[in-house]
């Protein structure tokens, strides 16, 4: 597993297992301490690697406002291959994520057990 891969998986942790701040993963404290995370890459190699890492280039991307302008540009790859891989594995229908916050993605439907939240996988 290349450092890319390592890099993607402590951030899907981070989804898994919540924290406040991402420095407390490698806490020295027992209870905030993450072995699925400090054993696989240290705190200064993971936010050296998000500082450099740029997963699409800058120079096509569209103005806000004109016809081609995707406010997800900068991890449109990703996005597209997570829709694949999880397509080609099964074929899950469209859920509401309950979500009380402020995201343009954020929908409201009346008379559902959840009406306001985010619909995956989105319609984008």
């Amino acid at each position: 597993m290349g450092a890319t891969d390592i890099f993607l998986h402590v951030n899907f942790m981070f989804g898994i297992h919540k924290l406040p701040c991402y420095y407390l993963y490698w806490s020295t404290d027992s209870l905030l301490w993450v072995s699925q995370v400090a054993d696989v890459m240290s705190r200064r190699r993971y936010t050296d690697i998000g500082k450099y890492l740029q997963i699409n280039e800058n120079t096509s991307v569209a103005a806000a406002g004109q016809d081609r302008y995707d406010p997800l540009f900068k991890i449109r790859l990703v996005i597209n291959s997570e829709k694949h891989a999880c397509n080609t594995l099964f074929r899950p229908g469209a859920a509401m994520i309950p979500f009380r916050g402020r995201l343009w993605l954020k929908q409201y439907i009346k008379g559902k057990p959840h009406p306001s939240g985010v619909i995956f996988p989105p319609r984008l």
